[in-house]
């Protein structure tokens, strides 16, 4: 199965994951490399702590360590954003049982699943439950750039202002006044315009 994936930077991956903190949403970030995961997976939720209202914290999980002790720590946490990665150590048959834990997943907090292809790959064919929640939130790591080009920028803000019927402005100010709806592609709006500062406030 080939697994075609659009590309982002850190720090626009954990700016839309701190953006719904809080509010259940579920997003992937997937690595090329697997040797990085672990680096990658405390640098997410580092950089996100940094992005969270005063008060606030993310928390990582190694689900392959113990998969009842993730769920667990998972259903119980007070964290509004919890990383999860080691889905690479997580034996064949936990994955069933990953995907019929999904219910106990489910919560206020949004996860974060950083993970490498392959992982992915099995979480597709056998946690199907789980993927479905992950449709359209799940990116690979860009580690060439911090940020997109100005073209590929520009690419993508046309993209939402088209699917999304609305201008630059009307995002800003929705924004600047509390009224954004919650959205992961408007609060990669705001990132793409460099306002990520709004989405904390």
């Amino acid at each position: 199965m080939s697994i075609d994936l659009s590309k982002i930077s850190q720090g626009e991956f954990c700016a839309l994951a701190a953006s719904t903190a809080g509010m259940g949403q579920w997003y992937a970030l997937v690595v090329q490399d697997e040797s990085t995961i672990p680096t990658v997976a405390s640098n997410v939720t580092e950089e996100i702590n940094l992005m969270l209202d005063e008060g606030q914290a993310s928390a990582s999980v190694a689900v392959g360590a113990s998969l009842p002790d993730a769920v667990q720590q998972v259903a119980t946490s007070p964290q509004p954003v919890m990383v999860l990665s080691g889905f690479e150590a997580l034996p064949e048959e936990d994955w069933a049982s990953l995907n019929f834990s999904r219910s106990r997943l489910l919560g206020d907090h949004a996860l974060v699943f950083v993970m490498g292809k392959d992982a992915l790959r099995r979480l597709q064919e056998r946690a199907p439950d789980l993927d479905s929640l992950l449709s359209g939130s799940t990116w690979q790591l860009d580690t060439q750039a911090d940020i997109l080009s100005a073209d590929e920028r520009e690419q993508r803000l046309e993209a939402l202002r088209r699917g999304l019927d609305l201008t630059d402005a009307e995002v800003l100010a929705q924004a600047e006044s509390g009224e954004l709806p919650s959205d992961p592609r408007l609060a990669e709006w705001l990132v793409l315009l460099g306002r990520g500062d709004l989405l904390v406030q």
